[in-house]
């Protein structure tokens, strides 16, 4: 019986999680950076994006570039130097989306680019109405989507600390793990006071392991890639965590070691799965 309780419980994580997959696979959160500009500079200014290497395809269409000023922009186009050429402006090899000019958010000014031309690491550049070119300092994007400040007037650049969006996607899946599965040790009737060390240690091991595979790719990447590895993931959990359940817990039986192990695991991944994309949302929101 057990036995075909744990078949039932994996065939049923299999089909469920595996499923959308095919539906996700071209879809998903792009490579983005969002840029604060503070202490803009007076009147128009146009901002892009410095691209290395590449050949330079248009990225802006023949509409877009008749309303700008055509001496602003030419800067711009004809603007090479070491770390780049302007991507919106002189063109990328891979699509690059966004636009020179930002929008209003208080005193300061917001750009936004986005999409697979947007690099690892790389400096903004302002053109102004005299046409005096600044270059910011490095902008590095060693997550999928970044923020950064740039104080134009002290040109200071700034960013968020990456180390929040690995502790966010850490206790994302850790804490709700110890509740459904502590939750669940309680209800197969586990004495919490034999069993709760062996429950603590285990679950941090795990889910441990589980970010530095899953949690760190998925900052870096998107939550599809969480949803790739996940089934994977979890099915090698489940095999420590008998490893470790079935000679150490106490209080109950061997089959019911088994199939707490199996249902906690069940309900600790289809939690992960709901959980990937807010988590990810989350991240992205403070880095």
């Amino acid at each position: 019986m057990i036995r075909k309780f744990s078949i039932c419980c994996v065939v049923l994580l299999l089909t469920g999680l595996a499923l959308p997959l095919t539906v996700f696979a071209d879809m998903g959160p792009k490579p983005m950076v969002t840029l604060r500009l503070q202490n803009p500079p007076e009147g128009t200014y146009y901002l892009d994006i410095l691209i290395s290497g590449g050949e330079k395809n248009v990225s802006l269409s023949e509409e877009d570039r008749a309303a700008l000023d055509p001496d602003m922009l030419a800067v711009l186009e004809n603007f090479s130097g070491p770390d780049g050429h302007p991507g919106l402006a002189a063109g990328t090899s891979v699509p690059l989306f966004g636009e020179l000019t930002g929008t209003p958010d208080g005193d300061d000014m917001i750009h936004v680019f986005s999409y697979f031309g947007v690099p690892d690491r790389f400096r903004f550049i302002v053109v102004t109405e005299d046409l005096n070119v600044t270059v910011s300092d490095w902008v590095s994007r060693d997550v999928l989507q970044v923020h950064a400040t740039w104080d134009f007037a002290s040109g200071k650049v700034s960013q968020p600390s990456r180390i929040w969006a690995y502790l966010i996607q850490l206790l994302g899946t850790l804490l709700p793990t110890l509740l459904i599965e502590g939750l669940l040790l309680w209800l197969f009737r586990f004495p919490l006071k034999e069993n709760w060390l062996v429950f603590l240690l285990t679950n941090l091991g795990t889910q441990l392991g589980l970010f530095v595979v899953l949690g760190i790719s998925t900052a870096r990447n998107s939550y599809l890639s969480y949803y790739f590895g996940l089934v994977p993931a979890e099915l090698i959990i489940l095999i420590i965590e008998l490893c470790i359940y079935l000679p150490l817990l106490r209080g109950r039986q061997k089959g019911w070691r088994i199939a707490y192990a199996i249902t906690a695991n069940l309900a600790s991944c289809i939690a992960g799965f709901f959980l990937a994309e807010p988590l990810f949302l989350l991240t992205t929101s403070v880095v």
